[in-house]
């Protein structure tokens, strides 16, 4: 849209888009997105519209033929348009809109700052290991990060003995996308060599940044089972003081 101020571009997005919620709306909505819109877009907007639907009047729409051909209605119907999806993105929508409307708030004016809860102290801490849940770690980091409107900091351990050296297997291209993602998102990235065990550097580093909420995959290599058999957990809650600890289940693909 032009105005006489220049050129003003107006654009739409879905909430299931959007890359940090990535991971959650696939937990919550169960639905599984490939294109996906850098955090920093929506927040680069100076105000976001929220287009509201019912689920149920969304719905009716859609029977009319409305929303997709209506071949495909009843497909849709009991699929991404169920009621219970359908709910679960309209509520992550209204909490991002919430959420960018207070950031808003907070870098107009010192007076409007007031109204508007500052930074918090919480620094969230995630540790990314080799595996194909890196990115979905990383994304929720961020959408912790966000609600506790704290530090996000993500920290790769390499293998014992293996090094920083480029390596073409799976899990490393996907542990490179994912530390680029966490820079993307606006995330301190930190890579460290377990000389001794994953457990002592993971939490020398977590004393050293004052990480308060620590996230960690379910999933990891053969190297890494101790992490769930409790180890790790212990020596993070022996090693630190009034860390929260979360596990972050793979969603089945």
């Amino acid at each position: 849209m032009w105005s006489s101020g220049g050129c003003r571009p107006i654009s739409t997005v879905n909430i299931q888009h959007v890359a940090s919620l990535h991971e959650t709306v696939q937990v919550r909505a169960g639905v599984a997105v490939t294109e996906t819109l850098p955090d920093w877009v929506l927040e680069a907007a100076d105000e976001l519209e929220m287009v509201d639907y019912q689920p149920e009047a969304l719905r009716k729409r859609l029977r009319r033929g409305n929303v997709q051909p209506k071949a495909q209605v009843e497909r849709a119907l009991d699929g991404f348009f169920r009621i219970d999806n359908l709910t679960a993105l309209r509520e992550l929508t209204l909490k991002r809109k919430a959420l960018h409307t207070q950031r808003k708030l907070q870098q107009s004016d010192d007076s409007a700052a007031l109204l508007v809860p500052a930074l918090s102290a919480e620094t969230v801490l995630v540790c990314v290991l080799r595996g194909d849940e890196a990115q979905a770690l990383v994304r929720r980091g961020v959408h912790l990060a966000d609600r506790l409107r704290g530090r996000l900091v993500v920290l790769r351990i390499s293998e014992p003995g293996a090094g920083l050296e480029a390596d073409a297997s799976r899990g490393y291209q996907e542990t490179v996308k994912a530390l680029q993602l966490a820079r993307v998102l606006g995330a301190e990235v930190h890579t460290l060599i377990a000389h001794s065990n994953v457990a002592d550097t993971l939490v020398g580093f977590a004393t050293d940044v004052g990480a308060s909420q620590l996230v960690l995959g379910e999933r990891s290599r053969s190297w890494l089972r101790e992490l769930f058999g409790g180890s790790i957990l212990r020596r993070v809650l022996q090693g630190t003081s009034d860390v929260d600890v979360h596990i972050v289940r793979r969603a089945e693909r």
